[in-house]
């Protein structure tokens, strides 16, 4: 039996489905975390509440010797799951 390697996800953006509540936290963790982050909303209200929402908080929770990453607001899901380093 051959055995599986996962493909690598270095350096490919983080894609969150959704700019609400739960949406806009998921990805304020990940960017805290050093990833680049694509959020998808149909809506630009909750895009533009959700990256509001995350540059306020974001420095709050920055850990030391880990540089933020950013986040980049999409209305189609097509451009948001792009296999395509966002770019800084």
């Amino acid at each position: 039996m051959a055995s599986w390697t996962p493909p690598t996800t270095a350096g490919r953006p983080v894609a969150i489905l959704g700019a609400g509540v739960l949406g806009r936290r998921m990805a304020l963790m990940c960017i805290v975390g050093g990833h680049d982050v694509h959020i998808r909303d149909p809506s630009s209200d909750q895009l533009s509440a959700a990256l509001s929402y995350i540059t306020s908080t974001a420095p709050s929770l920055a850990q030391p010797g880990v540089g933020p990453g950013t986040a980049r607001a999409f209305s189609s899901i097509d451009e948001a799951v792009t296999d395509r380093k966002s770019t800084r």
